[in-house]
């Protein structure tokens, strides 16, 4: 699983999209197969971590690391990295779905918990975008 997640921790949403399905297929198998992680508790909690952090990742990457503000960019570039940070949400709750699909055991944890903090990062991307349109119109 370390494997999967240390995009999470030195990449960006670009870099980090292609390893979401890899890495739910890792946690599938050790929610399957593990005697320590096989409560929903302990896969809720690895979740919300893994949120977390794509969370973080995703501010860095808009930022610059803290560095720059989001005024501080040409329209086109901030626009692209707020959707670059929009479209690692979607594939990353498209390839939960898919693996809450594919599980055998039941894969039930709290979407809201879960995800919730990367739901409404994503509105706040969604208002600046659409404020930086009207800006830029």
């Amino acid at each position: 699983l370390l494997k999967y997640c240390q995009p999470l921790y030195y990449g960006d949403p670009v870099s980090i999209k292609p390893e979401i399905r890899k890495m739910m297929e890792a946690i599938l198998i050790i929610y399957t197969t593990s005697q320590h992680y096989n409560t929903t508790d302990s896969m809720t909690h690895l979740f919300v971590k893994i949120t977390n952090q794509m969370v973080v990742a995703c501010k860095d990457y808009i930022t610059e690391k803290g560095i720059k503000r989001i005024w501080d960019f040409e329209y086109p570039v901030i626009s692209a990295k707020i959707q670059d940070a929009l479209d690692l949400y979607s594939e990353y709750d498209s390839a939960f779905q898919r693996t809450k699909n594919k599980s055998e055991k039941e894969f039930d944890f709290s979407e809201m918990y879960t995800f919730g903090k990367f739901v409404s990062f994503c509105k706040r991307l969604e208002k600046i975008q659409r404020m930086l349109n009207i800006i830029e119109c």
